[in-house]
């Protein structure tokens, strides 16, 4: 696992590494459905990448693709002995969270890219049933298929959801019933100083000026003195040119 939009979540290396789901009833879809996933491609293909699968013999029931280089979403759908195939949106950006979703309410269907219908279409029946597992990140019916990067918070309803059940489920984890809290910042290191110059020994009082939230402190002061304190003291005993750095970390990196 790895780093995911909300917590941990799968990565893939685009080649062999798949999740297999073995079928249970509740994956046998049939007059509704909605797919749905955070997709972060860390490279991309020339064809279509398998997101989410529900594999039958000799094709698929129901799948949500992150196409490339072509459309960012892809549905395909099998309806009776047809298969059907909906695409829209622009490629998608690399090293990049993507929210991707399909809907089917027995007559029509539509792709979402970030909570935004891109694309609704018209196809008429219910879906093929299948006793076949059900794949994450590739599959084994289309070779070439393995999806490359991070994928999160998958998901699959037996209804077509409205917009705004959409939106909603895109900004909650999977699980927990309450929207996710905003990923932590980065916090931005600033610092001031009471003098800047003067004889020595000299000291020189630092006020921490840095935003974010922060969870240490490293002061440098650039005559091989350091601390860890909000607002430190520093005394220099030798004239001379001096450098400081202040790092700072927190919960959103440093």
């Amino acid at each position: 696992t790895t780093q995911g939009r909300f917590g941990r979540a799968l990565s893939f290396n685009g080649t062999n590494s798949l999740v297999t789901v073995e079928h249970s009833a509740s994956l046998g879809l049939s007059d509704g459905m909605t797919l749905s996933a955070w997709v972060y491609p860390t490279a991309l293909k020339s064809n279509f990448t398998s997101v989410i699968t529900k594999e039958m013999s000799g094709g698929l029931a129901y799948a949500l693709h992150s196409d490339s280089p072509r459309p960012s979403a892809n549905l395909q759908i099998r309806i009776g002995n047809n298969n059907r195939w909906i695409s829209a949106g622009s490629q998608l950006p690399v090293r990049t969270w993507t929210h991707l979703a399909a809907t089917h309410d027995g007559s029509s269907q539509a792709l979402f890219v970030n909570g935004e219908q891109v694309v609704r279409t018209s196809h008429s029946g219910n879906l093929a049933v299948s006793n076949n597992p059900l794949r994450i990140g590739g599959n084994t019916v289309t070779a070439g298929r393995a999806f490359e990067g991070v994928i999160d918070e998958v998901r699959i309803h037996n209804r077509a959801l409205s917009v705004a059940e959409l939106a909603t489920m895109a900004e909650t984890p999977v699980a927990s019933g309450v929207p996710a809290e905003p990923l932590p910042v980065a916090p931005v290191a600033g610092f001031s100083v009471d003098v800047s110059s003067g004889t020595a020994p000299l000291r020189v009082r630092f006020t921490d000026g840095s935003s974010g939230t922060i969870s240490t402190r490293q002061w440098s002061f650039g005559d091989g003195g350091s601390s860890g304190a909000v607002n430190p003291e520093h005394t220099y005993q030798a004239p001379g040119t001096y450098s400081v750095q202040l790092t700072v970390t927190g919960p959103g990196g440093q």
